[in-house]
């Protein structure tokens, strides 16, 4: 509550970029209908109705006095001033200290610590696992130098030379000599360690562009690529226990390369894989196809699989444009779900599902993964009555990253006695992101029961 008559200043809406912000006014009441106040302009002698006030009440206070002796605060009344303005007065000879201690009860001082939750986490470093649910980011080479220095020097060049036969036999570049009027993109390999199913390691290299070094307009032109929604393949699950369909999934070998690349770009050859002319002049790649690490790769790529599918004879969802449909008649129908270069097929008949399985092998370089088992990290188990769902692989990740391997399981997250909560600091914050990803994306039972 406001005093009646007070001086305010009332929001001034739609002020131009010099005109004041606010209009000082009278405080008058209330309205009775809305949650503004009533303001009076004397200059207008107007009362308007306004939001957004700010009010300047004068209340006076006595002043507060600091006591170095007694460590406290005591408010002063006017015997007290008086008392000490006549001590001041017989201390003339140290007025310049005493000037000095006054200013520095006056405004004191004290140290300010920053809080001990804000802290930097405690994390072990023995663990050499991130919470990923498909990679291991430790221990990974950043560069060629050091993969072909470690201790699985091996298995990274069996990578690479994979990676170098994949991009020949896609025509993804020819070596012509560097451009004068084109600038040429850089590129670098990028390593990575995919953990399978059942904690099988695969070696995995790419030999991709440093896409930041594109330009605008010249480079590329759109860049967004859709990706497929939980809650589509969750519906896809009940559509399928549902209607006794069948469900398999498959995955395209290096989805990039099969799009051709819609702007002319040049490109440095792979490190360790270089070539020279006839005459040892530097060679450069021109690209033929799309290539990972471009912003527009996988735009292109998601549009080839969708210029496909519509050939095809599927239909793309209006609620999700990554869900295709194809209806043969009332009986029969296959339902597609991409995303990138992971497929998931349901059949309502195992003809149907064998047809577009080889369609998709003749077009594209695939690989059958059979009965969907394993998708984007999550485990499925399809039986006759319903279809499992369960993170387990990752939650004990993230049971081993903090710590938490051997606890024990709670009724509730919350602390029942906040006097038992330890001051030592935890990685609460990572604890806590780490834990939306299964309740919130995908809403899994099982986080609630993980051990």
């Amino acid at each position: 509550m406001h005093v009646f008559g007070s001086t305010c200043y009332a929001f001034v809406q739609n002020a131009k970029k010099l005109d004041d912000r606010s209009r000082k006014g009278v405080f008058v009441g209330y309205d009775k209908d809305s949650p503004a106040y009533l303001v009076y302009h004397p200059e207008t002698n107007k009362v308007k109705k306004v939001r957004c006030v700010k009010f300047f009440d004068n209340f006076k206070t006595e002043p507060e006095a600091y006591n170095d002796d007694q460590d406290e605060l005591i408010v002063p009344n006017r015997k007290h001033v008086e008392t000490t303005v006549n001590t001041n007065e017989q201390m003339d000879e140290n007025a310049g200290t005493a000037e000095v201690e006054n200013n520095a009860a006056r405004y004191p001082t004290r140290t300010r610590n920053k809080p001990r939750y804000l802290d930097q986490p405690i994390i072990d470093d023995n663990v050499n696992r991130t919470v990923d649910y498909c990679f291991r980011a430790v221990d990974i080479p950043k560069c060629y130098k050091q993969a072909i220095q470690s201790l699985e020097a091996n298995k990274w060049q069996n990578a690479m030379n994979a990676e170098v036969s994949a991009l020949n036999d896609n025509n993804t570049f020819e070596l012509v000599p560097p451009p004068k009027d084109r600038q040429t993109v850089g590129g670098r390999w990028v390593y990575a360690v995919k953990i399978g199913q059942n904690g099988e390691e695969t070696h995995k290299a790419r030999s991709v562009a440093k896409g930041y070094s594109q330009i605008p307009e010249i480079d590329y032109q759109e860049t967004f690529a859709p990706t497929a929604r939980m809650s589509s393949i969750r519906t896809l699950l009940q559509h399928v226990m549902q209607n006794d369909m069948i469900i398999h999934q498959m995955d395209v070998k290096t989805a990039y390369l099969n799009a051709p690349i819609d702007c002319e770009l040049y490109m440095e050859q792979p490190e360790g894989f270089e070539e020279h002319g006839e005459n040892g002049e530097k060679l450069v790649c021109k690209l033929n196809k799309s290539l990972y690490g471009l912003k527009q790769s996988g735009r292109n790529c998601n549009n080839l699989l969708h210029e496909y599918l519509q050939k095809e004879g599927f239909t793309q969802s209006q609620a999700d444009p990554c869900v295709y449909v194809r209806m043969i008649d009332s009986k029969r129908c296959v339902i597609v779900i991409v995303w990138v270069d992971d497929i998931i097929i349901a059949a309502s008949h195992f003809e149907l599902l064998t047809t577009v399985k080889e369609s998709l092998g003749e077009r594209f370089k695939m690989k059958d993964l059979g009965k969907l088992s394993w998708f984007l990290g999550t485990e499925f188990k399809c039986k006759e009555s319903c279809i499992e769902m369960n993170q387990k692989q990752y939650i004990e990740k993230v049971l081993l990253k903090f710590g938490m391997a051997d606890c024990k399981p709670k009724p509730t997250p919350c602390v029942l006695g906040i006097e038992k909560v330890s001051d030592e600091a935890a990685p609460h914050r990572q604890l806590l992101r780490s834990y939306v990803s299964p309740t919130i994306q995908r809403k899994f039972p099982e986080m609630h029961n993980a051990q």
